[in-house]
């Protein structure tokens, strides 16, 4: 549940910066004077940039954290392994 959770969040950030690109060309567009667009396209272009970022950050921590696990499981399982034929071989 909580995988599920963490996608859905991070798709959810992942969207609204794209929408935060739409909402910065949308303004930008309905302004005819370029000094005027600049604000449009630096709040909402670095906001949105920024948004997106995160997003694909947080999600390849999440997928650096999940192989973390299965590598220590997976070293886990070795070791347990490696002890059982030790013991094996001393007796």
């Amino acid at each position: 549940m909580s995988r599920l959770r963490a996608v859905a969040v991070l798709a959810a950030i992942f969207v609204v910066g794209f929408v935060a690109f739409g909402w910065a060309w949308h303004g930008a567009r309905h302004a005819t004077y370029v000094p005027l667009q600049a604000p449009w396209v630096i709040s909402g272009g670095l906001g949105a940039i920024a948004l997106v970022g995160l997003a694909i950050a947080a999600w390849h921590i999440d997928l650096a954290r999940r192989d973390d696990i299965k590598h220590r499981s997976d070293w886990d399982d070795f070791t347990q392994d490696l002890s059982e034929a030790l013991a094996e071989r001393q007796t």
